[in-house]
Formats: structure tokens, sequence, C-alpha cells
């Protein structure tokens, strides 16, 4: 079942893929697939969680109506997103480069988005 979800589709979940795979290794520790995959899975799933915290944080910068919401969502966002080293996916995955953009240039992006705002 792991594998099936494990296969680049439509139908892809990783997360349910760690799920399955948790319990296969419950059941049978041994088992060479997982065992073996098992690292690959981490790592896509990290950066999956990476591109979802961009997305979140970008998402709540248009929200944001006042320069205040601005502040308190870069506050919310800051320690999550500035950590990200997407460096080291380079040979698993292209980054995009606005995705790195968003982690470099993050007081660049909150300080834009107050001038947008104050402009209205």
């Amino acid at each position: 079942l792991g594998v099936i979800y494990y296969r680049e589709t439509a139908d892809r979940d990783l997360r349910k893929v760690k799920e399955v795979w948790d319990l296969g290794l419950r059941i049978n520790p041994g088992n060479i697939y997982i065992n073996k995959e098992y690292t690959n899975l981490k790592q896509k799933l990290e950066y999956l969680d990476g591109r979802e915290t961009v997305a979140a944080f970008l998402n709540a910068l248009l929200e944001a109506k006042t320069a205040d919401e601005v502040t308190k969502a870069a506050n919310t966002y800051r320690p999550k997103v500035t950590k990200l080293d997407f460096s080291k996916f380079a040979k698993m995955v292209k980054v995009p480069e606005d995705v790195i953009r968003v982690v470099t240039d993050f007081d660049q992006l909150v300080e834009t988005r107050k001038r947008e705002i104050s402009r209205r």
C-alpha cells in the first residue's frame, strides 16, 4: 500500500506512505524495501513541509489587510521560514527560485507588502 502512495502519480501522498510504512516497520522491522527507502521518504517529506511553510507564509502576507497584520504574519513565520535550508534538497529536486527568494529575502518581502498596503 505504501508503494502505491509513493509512486509519482496524481494520488501520491507521502504522509500516507509514512503512516503505512511506520506500521509496516512495527510489524516487520526487517523489511528491506522500507528500510532502504525510508531515508528518501523522510527527505521528501521535509522538502514538502518546507514548501508548504513557504506557501502558508505567502498566503498570510497576501491576506493581511494592515501593516499590523503583516507584522503578525512575519513574526509567526519568521522562525519557520528563515531556518529553511533548501540547498540540502539539491540532489533530489530543483528548488524553484521564488521559493529560495522567500527564504533569503524574508524581511524585504514583509516591508514590500507593508508599502503596498500603505499605498491603498
